[in-house]
């Protein structure tokens, strides 16, 4: 490819001398050029969904550390969240230095979001839903009583948080173990 080796597809040739080859174009910044080199994947499909990259560039227009602005960007994009989520993780994990910001993702979220998307993407757009699944994570395993005490006091997010723990049961249940 020419123009700095960014290019919307990736081709089997072209590469060989030594020139990087994008699966999908970094959009200039630090961040999105190690996204499209080391994330490709989920950089990818984040780049192709309109509402991951609507939910991108909403969370551009809140101040940091703004958890009510934030909430009302994965609200507005719930389609986009499982996408935005596991690019987050990528850039977590392979792109630290160029995308701080982004938040590590765990093995069993990786799972939720990837298997259980609609269900992950309902509930994390459901406020009460999110700060359910925040308290019970905080519950020492087996603590019942603890996660009783959490469904009670995010009652409006229980539906929803179900969900989402019958698909962890079924298809996370591995990777979600002991945490």
């Amino acid at each position: 490819g020419t123009g700095g080796g960014a290019s919307a597809t990736t081709s089997g040739s072209g590469a060989a001398g030594g020139e990087a080859t994008y699966a999908c174009a970094s959009l200039g910044d630090p961040c999105t050029t190690c996204l499209s080199l080391r994330c490709q994947e989920s950089y990818c499909a984040c780049q192709q969904s309109p509402e991951c990259a609507a939910l991108a560039n909403c969370y551009l227009l809140c101040a940091a550390g703004d958890r009510g602005c934030e909430q009302t960007c994965l609200t507005a994009h719930e389609a986009g969240i499982s996408d935005s989520f596991l690019e987050g993780g990528c850039a977590s994990e392979l792109c630290r230095v160029q995308c701080p910001s982004r938040g590590p993702v765990s093995l069993c979220e990786t799972c939720l979001f990837s298997r259980c998307a609609a269900d992950m993407n309902a509930c994390i757009a459901d406020p009460s839903c999110r700060a359910l699944r925040a308290c019970a994570d905080a519950c020492k395993a087996g603590d019942a009583v603890c996660e009783e005490r959490c469904a009670a006091q995010y009652e409006d997010g229980g539906q929803a948080a179900g969900r989402v723990a019958a698909c962890e049961g079924d298809v996370c249940r591995a990777a979600c173990e002991g945490g």
